[in-house]
């Protein structure tokens, strides 16, 4: 049996790294920590420049569970220093691993007003735009950022993501046809390629571009899922399976369990 319903397919949405900022992880990683005396933390941190607010952003940012720190610190520095572009950009993307998408896209807001050309600040802002469902707006600032950087890989692959959410699966794959002849190696937009050929009803391309996204990241459960979709409309029931388990053994077991309800899988 061929299953007819599963939950919607998962497009990923890629944000811009914190280290291509102004201060390179490696970079900071060589300089000394700033070290606050227990007794008199209070009154060394008072003292903390603005720069020094934002390697302490950077650096909780580096580690899992460190969002809020790092707000914390990009918001010392902001006060320090209202005209800073680059702790604006950085707490962005900090309310943007949290889900908060709001508060995100008005520091990339600010971000932009400080500096106009600011493209990665463009892409970023349609990332969060995405995650709101504002994906005519996301187009626009993915394509504000085509502009200024006409090879940015990040951006097509962005856009073609949110054209597959509008239905518009040509443009998507325009897009991401792009992206790919820029990065060959990135395997969100194989995944992001295969969901345009999938509603398509192209299942042994989104199958064999499912496949490609895994050879990049073989952890990525959302391309198993995927895939193993494609293959359960495709009429291929075992290899659906194998890569339901797959996915599930990953922690998403969605698509398996509704193969077994289905009877698709044992």
């Amino acid at each position: 049996m061929i299953i007819k319903t599963a939950k919607r397919i998962h497009i990923s949405f890629v944000l811009i790294a914190l280290l291509i900022m102004s201060v390179p992880l490696l970079s900071m990683a060589k300089t000394k920590p700033i070290k606050i005396p227990a007794k008199s933390a209070d009154y060394e941190q008072e003292k903390l420049t603005a720069k020094e607010w934002f390697d302490k952003g950077l650096s909780a940012s580096s580690y899992a569970g460190g969002g809020g720190n790092a707000i914390n610190a990009y918001s010392q520095a902001i006060r320090l220093k209202p005209d800073y572009t680059e702790a604006y950009y950085n707490r962005g993307i900090a309310y943007s691993y949290l889900g908060q998408y709001s508060r995100a896209i008005e520091d990339f807001n600010e971000a932009i007003r400080l500096k106009p050309d600011y493209t990665e600040a463009y892409n970023n802002r349609g990332a969060a735009l995405g995650r709101l469902k504002q994906y005519q707006r996301a187009i626009e600032d993915y394509t504000e950022a085509i502009r200024l950087k006409p090879d940015y890989a990040l951006a097509y692959n962005n856009r073609g993501a949110a054209y597959n959410e509008l239905g518009k699966y040509g443009y998507a794959i325009e897009d991401i046809n792009e992206a790919i002849s820029l990065n060959p190696n990135d395997a969100s937009a194989y995944n992001n390629r295969g969901i345009a050929y999938n509603k398509l009803k192209l299942h042994e391309q989104a199958i064999m571009d499912y496949s490609l996204s895994i050879s990049l990241k073989p952890n990525d459960a959302s391309a198993y899922i995927n895939r193993g979709f494609s293959y359960f409309l495709s009429g291929n029931t075992k290899k659906g399976c194998a890569d339901a388990v797959k996915a599930c053994k990953m922690g998403y077991c969605d698509l398996y369990e509704i193969a077994l309800e289905k009877g698709s899988c044992r």
